[in-house]
């Protein structure tokens, strides 16, 4: 007889497979938004739409998330900008993270350097013109890293969840109950 630990084992990667796969897959975006005394709050949201006549049914979002290089910025959203999409439409998400907190005793000079060249990564990405979907600027105004802007990122707003989550417990349950069925227990 199996442990009942080792029972689950499959269902558990079963759900997170899933899980996995119903957030990389959306092809919508709607964000939940944080407290108000949050310091990560978001300070400036732009939804530039420009609507494709010829597009089919097939989305795709990219989601770019950039930090404090000016140059690489640049040059990944003009790739981007100059790849061939079809006629599909192509939405772009950028998640722009803000420096770490400076000394403002000891670093003056260098906050000043900071904050310019963060003025010049905000100018350079509000007009940038993405002519093959909808534009989604997200800037943040304390540094939270990496980890923090990849979730954000992929999180599924609720009307997602509302979908999906029905489709994917029936998944789950039939695939449990084939295996049960299945192994003859």
């Amino acid at each position: 007889m199996t442990p009942s630990k080792r029972r689950f084992l499959p269902l558990l990667l079963l759900f997170s497979l899933s899980a996995l796969f119903i957030l990389s897959y959306h092809s919508s975006f709607n964000l939940f938004f944080a407290s108000n005394n949050n310091d990560t709050q978001l300070t400036n949201f732009k939804i530039h739409q420009n609507h494709n006549p010829n597009s089919s049914n097939f989305t795709l979002t990219i989601k770019l998330l950039a930090f404090d290089r000016l140059h690489s910025i640049t040059r990944c959203l003009r790739s981007l900008a100059n790849a061939d999409y079809g006629n599909d439409r192509v939405n772009l998400h950028v998640y722009i993270d803000h420096f770490k907190e400076i000394d403002f005793v000891n670093g003056s000079v260098i906050l000043d350097q900071k904050l310019q060249e963060s003025t010049r990564i905000l100018d350079f990405v509000d007009g940038f013109l993405w002519k093959f979907g909808d534009k989604f600027v997200h800037y943040r105004t304390g540094n939270v890293g990496l980890q923090a802007q990849w979730l954000e990122a992929w999180w599924p707003s609720w009307d997602e969840w509302t979908t999906s989550l029905p489709l994917l417990w029936k998944m789950i349950w039939k695939f449990h109950h084939f295996i049960i069925s299945f192994s003859g227990l």
